[in-house]
C-alpha cells in the first residue's frame, strides 16, 4: 500500500479504495476533504449523527442519489472536527469492489499499524453500498459482537435487501434511518426560500408556484436545473436501479422486461 496526499485538503480522513481482491497490492489510501456543497444538511442529519456515540450499528437506507454518502461524509467531517484521530476513521464503498470484510479490516489495521481489538481508542467504520457485499449482516455481526470499540455506519440503496439482512441476523444491534427525496421544506431551504413558510398567506401564490417546481425537483443535485435535464437525471437513476440494483438483489435475468413494466406503470 501507499499514500497519496491531496495538497488542497484541509479536512482529511482515511479513505480506503481496494483495486483488487488481492489485499497485498493495489491499495491506495486517499486523504480527502469535505466537498463544496456538503455544508447543507438534510433535516434527518442530527438524528442520524446523534447516535454515533452509541454502540449500535447505524443503518442508512434509501434510493440512489438521496444523499446517503453525503451524510456519511458529513458525519466523518464532524468526528474529525470534534477531535477523533483521522486514522481512526475508515470509509469504504462496495460499489465497485467487494472484498471480504475481514480482509478489509486486516488491511486497514496493517496500513494504520494498529490492532483494533487491543486498542483503547474508538474506531469508526463507514461502509457504503453494503448490499453489494454478500452475507454482509453476519460479517458485521462478528465484528459488532467481538469488538467493543468499533462503531459501524452502513448505507444501502436496496432498502428491502438491507432490511431483510437486519431482521435475519442483526435484531437488537441496529438503529435504522430511511432517507427519501427532499420534502417541501427541505427543498425551500436548499433553494434558499424557506422564509416563504414564515408567512404562508402573504406568499400563498409563490408557494404554489414553488410546489409545482418541487414536484419534479426532489433531488438536491437538480434543484436549479431545467426539466429536460431533470428528466435525463431521473432516467439515469431508474436505469441504475433496474439494470444494476434489482438484478443484484433479486437475481433478475432479464431486466429489460422489468424496464418495460416500469414504463407501463409510469404511463398510467
Amino acid at each position: 500500500g501507499f499514500y497519496v496526499t491531496l495538497a488542497e485538503c484541509n479536512i482529511q480522513i482515511v479513505c480506503c479504495r481496494l483495486a483488487s481482491m488481492d489485499l497485498r497490492s493495489g491499495n491506495v489510501f486517499f486523504f480527502f476533504k469535505q466537498k463544496k456543497g456538503y455544508e447543507m444538511r438534510r433535516d434527518s442529519y442530527d438524528d442520524i449523527s446523534g447516535v454515533t456515540i452509541k454502540k449500535w450499528i447505524t443503518v442508512i437506507t434509501g434510493t440512489r442519489r438521496t444523499g446517503k454518502t453525503t451524510i456519511m461524509r458529513q458525519m466523518i467531517d464532524e468526528l474529525v472536527e470534534r477531535g477523533t484521530p483521522r486514522q481512526n476513521i475508515l470509509y469504504y464503498s462496495f460499489d465497485e469492489e467487494q472484498p471480504p470484510l475481514r480482509e478489509l479490516m486486516k488491511e486497514y489495521e496493517r496500513q494504520m499499524g494498529t490492532v483494533i481489538i487491543h486498542s483503547k481508542d474508538r474506531y469508526y467504520v463507514f461502509l457504503d453500498e453494503i448490499q453489494k457485499l454478500d452475507d454482509w449482516q453476519s460479517k458485521i455481526k462478528h465484528f459488532y459482537d467481538m469488538y467493543r470499540n468499533l462503531k459501524f455506519v452502513v448505507s444501502g440503496s436496496a432498502s428491502l435487501f438491507v432490511l431483510k439482512g437486519i431482521r435475519e441476523s442483526l435484531a437488537g444491534r441496529v438503529i435504522e434511518f430511511e432517507l427519501g427525496p427532499l420534502d417541501f421544506r427541505e427543498y425551500l431551504r436548499f433553494y434558499q426560500k424557506e422564509y416563504l413558510l414564515e408567512k404562508t398567506r402573504m406568499f400563498e401564490g409563490t408557494l404554489k408556484e414553488e410546489f409545482e417546481k418541487y414536484l419534479v425537483r426532489q433531488y438536491v443535485e437538480v434543484i436549479n436545473e431545467s426539466e429536460k435535464l431533470i428528466s435525463q437525471y431521473v432516467q439515469s437513476i431508474i436505469d441504475k436501479i433496474v439494470y444494476v440494483d434489482i438484478p443484484h438483489t433479486f437475481n433478475v435475468d432479464e431486466p429489460h422486461l422489468l424496464m418495460r413494466l416500469v414504463r407501463v406503470f409510469a404511463s398510467n
